[in-house]
Parts: C-alpha cells; structure tokens; sequence
C-alpha cells in the first residue's frame, strides 16, 4: 500500500517505514560528510543560520516491486537576507 511521501521530518518518523527513512537519511549524512560538503564555523554576530529541511522521496527501479527510500537535506536559501 503506498501511502505517499512524507512532507517533513517528523511525518517520515510515524510512518511504518520509519527505519527505512532513517537509513536514507544517515545515507545521506554519510555523503555529505565524505565529500565534505561543509565546514563547521562560528556563526558572525548579528548572523542567523540558514534553515535546513528533509526532502523525501521513493526511488522506483524497473523490475523491483520495492521502492528505494531517498532522502536530501536542502538548504531553504530562500529565506537568505
């Protein structure tokens, strides 16, 4: 039964594929960290930090019945100033 995607966080953590969502999104992490996506620094004064949000989605192969569970942390740039 496919429910749909889940829209957020913690709407991927009620579903009961809550550890598959979970493994996508480590994936994800362990990415991010050895290509080196990023660098922790000390945030200037009078600066706020860009939110970050979870996208979700099911990757369908051909002749699977299983989809794969993909997960992307994206930057909301938009909300730069």
């Amino acid at each position: 039964m496919d429910v749909g995607e889940p829209c957020n966080f913690d709407e991927a953590c009620r579903t009961p594929d809550a550890n598959l969502w979970h493994i996508a999104m480590k994936s994800e992490m362990d990415s991010l960290y050895a290509h080196d996506t990023w660098e922790i620094v000390p945030l200037p004064t009078n600066k706020k930090a860009l939110p970050c949000k979870w996208v979700f989605s099911y990757k369908y192969v051909l002749g699977t019945e299983q989809p794969k569970y993909k997960s992307r942390l994206v930057a909301k740039a938009f909300k730069e100033e």
